[in-house]
């Protein structure tokens, strides 16, 4: 088959001239937006996860913010200049408090044995994700 060059479809993981811009997977310019829309997946699901922790008449003690938060400080740290341009996008010291609010209605909700590695583990999370760098001036 003979493509001509009007005949291909671009697309945004596409340039019409394809650079390498160094040894990591993502140091190309067919690549180097993924981790972005992985970055926009993880941050889309941890706003929904704090959106559920504000429903107080659902508070059953489980939740899933701290596993959804734990994908995206992941991503953050593979991915530290995605991260720096929209981690701004997070409002983070509200999750913080949402979070916190939370835990104060539901903490007795969760087993005495797991209570106190569950909140060490969160605010090893929430110190992660504070540690996390802006570009953005003001956040």
């Amino acid at each position: 088959m003979d493509l001509k060059k009007q005949d291909v479809v671009k697309n945004k993981y596409m340039s019409t001239k394809h650079k390498v811009k160094g040894i990591a997977p993502q140091d190309n310019t067919k690549a180097d937006l993924f981790p972005l829309d992985y970055f926009y997946y993880a941050l889309e699901n941890v706003k929904k996860a704090q959106e559920s922790l504000m429903i107080v008449g659902q508070d059953d003690g489980c939740q899933i913010l701290l596993v959804n938060l734990d994908m995206l400080i992941t991503i953050c740290k593979k991915y530290p200049i995605t991260a720096a341009s929209s981690i701004y996008l997070l409002n983070r010291k509200k999750l913080k408090e949402t979070f916190d609010a939370w835990w104060e209605r539901n903490h007795k909700k969760i087993p005495a044995k797991y209570r106190n590695g569950i909140k060490e583990n969160a605010d090893t999370l929430f110190e992660e994700l504070f540690a996390i760098r802006s570009w953005a001036k003001s956040e």
